[in-house]
């Protein structure tokens, strides 16, 4: 048994999240969608409301607002991550997107949307055509959607 351990303050425990007031609960929500980093938010929280949260529980009400920002897109989250990002993207009216699907009986199937829009595109890539031509379309619709050669 080990006797030289100091006592720990209390301002480093963390408080669990079913006893914080649902304001600060929306505060850390709204930090999360944001963008900012956990840390930041511990820190931020810590400072503003005098009160100690854990990384664990801001990554967990990470994964709660991205489950409810991907129901409100109408997709459920059992979905492939791909599939879920893309339903958050279809929500977004300021968002530009490309993206190639294959189906082994269909081909290869584009879809896009360029900001403004509130539909996406499909288009039917010919399963024939060689790559050079595949390769040729899809810069023809990055240019279309104003993408640059890093995205």
């Amino acid at each position: 048994m080990h006797t030289n351990h100091l006592p720990m303050s209390t301002v480093h425990l963390s408080q669990p999240l079913s006893v914080l007031p649902e304001q600060i609960i929306d505060v850390i929500k709204l930090k999360i969608r944001s963008g900012s980093a956990a840390m930041a938010i511990v820190s931020e929280i810590r400072e503003l409301y005098h009160v100690t949260i854990s990384l664990t529980q801001v990554y967990n009400l990470k994964h709660q607002v991205v489950e409810d920002m991907v129901r409100s897109a109408g997709e459920h989250p059992s979905f492939s991550a791909a599939e879920r990002l893309i339903q958050v993207f279809k929500t977004y009216k300021d968002v530009s997107y490309i993206y190639v699907k294959h189906d082994v009986s269909s081909g290869y199937v584009t879809y896009t949307k360029s900001r403004g829009e509130t539909q996406e595109r499909a288009m039917q890539v010919d399963g024939d055509s060689d790559k050079a031509t595949t390769d040729n379309e899809i810069e023809l619709w990055r240019k279309e959607l104003k993408l640059g050669t890093n995205n």
